[in-house]
């Protein structure tokens, strides 16, 4: 047993703490991420309004779905406008497919990068969609125009 207290020099010492990280950058524009969920009846919920999306060069848009509604559900996205013409052919280049299945209780996702056969009328163009969430059982359909300028 020591009665002499330890030099300071010979004392245990914390593990030297590695520098910090440079913080990522900031990115210039909002990121093409958007979440809902679906509810009871097909309804969903819009915490963000994802009305619109930029086209860039080599931008990924993804949706990421929650199904909260009872049912197995499929979940596309479709009539893709720019200034309320429709878009031939379709603006984004799906990253498997525009439709995803979706369990009950449980998250899908759809991605995609812009489509090279896109023809842009500006630098970056603005695009509008519709949702169409219908139950696998049949028990309910619907379409959800998220800015209001696509109609059911």
């Amino acid at each position: 047993m020591l009665t002499h207290p330890v030099p300071e020099n010979l004392a245990p010492q914390p593990a030297p703490q590695a520098a910090p990280p440079h913080p990522s950058p900031k990115p210039l524009f909002p990121q093409n991420v958007v979440g809902f969920t679906v509810r009871p009846g097909g309804d969903i919920d819009l915490p963000r309004n994802p009305a619109r999306f930029t086209v860039g060069s080599h931008e990924i848009v993804v949706w990421l779905i929650g199904n909260q509604s009872g049912h197995d559900i499929t979940v596309s996205l479709q009539d893709w406008l720019r200034n309320n013409q429709p878009v031939d052919p379709e603006p984004l280049r799906w990253l498997g497919m525009g439709t995803v299945q979706v369990g009950n209780n449980k998250t899908g996702f759809i991605a995609a990068t812009k489509n090279l056969d896109y023809e842009h009328v500006q630098l970056i163009d603005r695009v509008k969609y519709t949702i169409r969430v219908q139950a696998d059982d049949g028990s309910f359909a619907r379409n959800h125009d998220p800015d209001g300028d696509i109609k059911p």
